[in-house]
């Protein structure tokens, strides 16, 4: 099982990070991997979704059917495409109505959103993460 971790450093200077594994007193069913670390400038994520037995909806969630998660914003999932298109995963970033609206900055203007299938298969060497990032654009719409 995979753990996924987010680490803010707050450092100016040149630094150096250094991973730490502690082998507790029960006996080990394995080892330690590091994988996909990245050092990024910009701030860690706020909101990661992980979907559970994905290969198992992958084979039994039809074309067409969406997965979504989300608050002012929602991510729609169609895990084996949609109808014109199917076996081509697709994932979509909608901006939605909330509960702040009133205080916000409408539409959400030059915000970046970055989304990532973390692929999840026990194997490392047949790990193959995709990344897409947006920004949202004020003067287009879904349509553009």
């Amino acid at each position: 099982s995979w753990e996924l971790y987010h680490v803010m450093l707050n450092v100016s200077d040149k630094f150096r990070v250094v991973f730490e594994g502690v082998k507790g007193g029960e006996a080990s069913k394995g080892g330690l991997s590091l994988d996909d670390i990245n050092l990024s400038e910009t701030k860690c994520p706020q909101h990661t979704w992980r979907i559970r037995n994905f290969t198992s909806l992958l084979a039994t969630t039809p074309a067409g059917s969406k997965t979504y998660n989300g608050y002012s914003f929602q991510i729609g999932l169609y895990i084996n495409g949609v109808t014109g298109s199917p076996d081509k995963m697709a994932i979509y970033f909608h901006l939605t109505s909330g509960r702040y609206d009133d205080k916000l900055q409408w539409p959400c203007p030059w915000r970046q959103a970055s989304m990532e299938l973390m692929d999840q298969n026990p194997d490392i060497q047949h790990r193959m993460n995709n990344i897409r990032m947006i920004t949202t654009d004020p003067t287009k719409n879904t349509t553009d």
